[in-house]
């Protein structure tokens, strides 16, 4: 099963050197679950084609905002709308924004806080995930779409959707590990508002990454994807 990376933004230099950029820490996340990958480097202009061999594709996070309005942004919402339902996605940090933007829905800055860290999630079956997070901005309206929100935390009520069996998305990093949102903290130290080292600062060694999202992306795509 061949799996489309959109690789939404690039890491800092420092980062890409420990750690690679995203698509490989979305490789290695999966690498598992036996998919072959295939990434699209969405901030230099690119896409998939409409008749790419792909089953199934995953939108990564980035250091930009949708209010940003970049020139390769509009082409890569457009392109959400038009392989919607087609073939299934998944959206993480600023993929899961810009899915339901893209559907209708609004994006904004947090109305609390910069949120940084290792936070603990509410799921919807009652259960509880820890994942790492690094996000200034988050939905505040859903898309007018069928969808179910299966996960939340104290400052952001929409941190993981169900779209039927078109799309999945999450507002946390499940491809960060500890060292990882601990290094990026280090890196932004010197620019994070007081409020965001402050939030970091308080679960800091409160909660490690503990999740099965890797699992749960795998089990969307083969249950939902083309070459199923």
């Amino acid at each position: 099963m061949k799996l489309g990376i959109l690789l939404c933004g690039l890491s800092s230099p420092e980062m890409h050197a420990k750690y690679g950029y995203y698509d490989q820490q979305f490789r290695d996340l999966l690498a598992p679950f036996g998919f072959e990958f295939v990434t699209f480097t969405v901030v230099n202009g690119e896409l998939p084609r409409a008749d790419d061999d792909c089953d199934g594709y995953l939108l990564t996070g980035s250091k930009h905002n949708l209010d940003e309005h970049l020139p390769w942004m509009a082409p890569m919402l457009e392109w959400i709308r038009a392989a919607y339902g087609n073939k299934p996605m998944v959206g993480i940090c600023f993929g899961h924004q810009a899915i339901a933007k893209a559907l209708g829905g609004s994006v904004a800055d947090a109305p609390v806080v910069y949120q940084t860290g290792v936070i603990n999630y509410n799921k919807s079956d009652g259960s509880q995930m820890s994942v790492a997070a690094w996000h200034g901005q988050q939905i505040v309206d859903l898309p007018p779409v069928a969808l179910e929100v299966t996960a939340s935390a104290e400052h952001c009520p929409a941190a993981a959707i169900v779209y039927a069996n078109k799309a999945i998305s999450y507002q946390a990093h499940p491809e960060f590990n500890d060292d990882y949102i601990r290094h990026l903290y280090e890196s932004y130290n010197d620019v994070l508002a007081p409020e965001a080292k402050q939030f970091y600062q308080q679960k800091f060694g409160k909660f490690k990454v503990n999740h099965a999202i890797n699992r749960e992306i795998a089990d969307f795509f083969q249950r939902c994807g083309t070459g199923r």
